[in-house]
């Protein structure tokens, strides 16, 4: 487990996140702006794809309430991961009950039977998130969808990193499908991009709901200062009567 500057990923008075990455290897997700698949490259780490077990019970070693990024360089919920790595990962959640656990995934449909036939169920200390490019506005309404049959207390979109504008469906399956906060960002590494502003603008608009009075926070992180010229809103979903 090791410390992160991914902002959203501390807790919210701002104090120290972390990431822990049991599922070892290349990411077979394919995704072309995947950071994880070029440090693999770049230190020469094994490529192979594999589980972690002494990394898994990292964060049951640590007391104190964070914030864990769980699976930061590797789809958890990806076709080509073993059931049992899933179910040891689960394992050792519901035994970190202190921890908050952030998942994010492309494939949400296999948390909810497709693949495995079994419909998982969120602990209470997952936040359960999809990542959403804009590159693709039928995948991104797909996706939205799954996402509305996922069984979370915290559900979430990360617009991160933002490719291209969202179309209006999209939006409106957003508000159809009880989506409790909405991350954005730009791409960073060596090919950075930051989206222009119109298209963070789509996504805050989003966050300051539609006629029926729907309200999503929104937390934009910082990388987005180079286009989004307003004072940045970090906001986190209210989770047990606190934010």
């Amino acid at each position: 487990m090791n410390k992160t500057k991914i902002e959203w990923v501390r807790n919210p008075d701002g104090t120290q996140g972390y990431t822990s990455n049991p599922i070892k290897g290349i990411c077979k997700g394919g995704c072309s702006y995947c950071y994880s698949r070029r440090l693999y490259k770049r230190f020469k780490w094994n490529p192979i794809i594999g589980f972690d077990d002494n990394e898994l019970w990292t964060p049951l070693r640590r007391k104190e309430p964070s914030g864990i990024f769980l699976g930061s360089m590797h789809d958890i919920f990806g076709f080509w991961i073993q059931e049992d790595w899933i179910d040891s990962i689960f394992t050792m959640i519901e035994a970190c009950p202190q921890h908050r656990f952030y998942l994010l995934t492309k494939f949400p449909e296999n948390v909810t039977c497709q693949r495995f036939h079994k419909h998982r169920i969120m602990p209470d200390n997952v936040w359960f998130g999809i990542t959403i490019t804009g590159e693709d506005y039928i995948e991104d309404q797909r996706l939205i969808l799954e996402l509305k049959h996922v069984e979370a207390k915290i559900k979430f979109i990360s617009f991160e990193p933002l490719l291209g504008p969202i179309a209006d469906d999209v939006a409106d399956a957003i508000y159809m499908n009880e989506v409790d906060w909405i991350i954005v960002g730009g791409k960073s590494g060596n090919k950075k991009f930051y989206p222009p502003t119109e298209w963070v603008k789509q996504i805050e608009d989003i966050s300051n709901g539609n006629e029926n009075g729907t309200n999503i926070p929104i937390f934009e992180k910082d990388n987005l200062c180079k286009t989004w010229n307003k004072q940045m809103r970090q906001e986190f979903p209210k989770y047990g009567g606190v934010v």
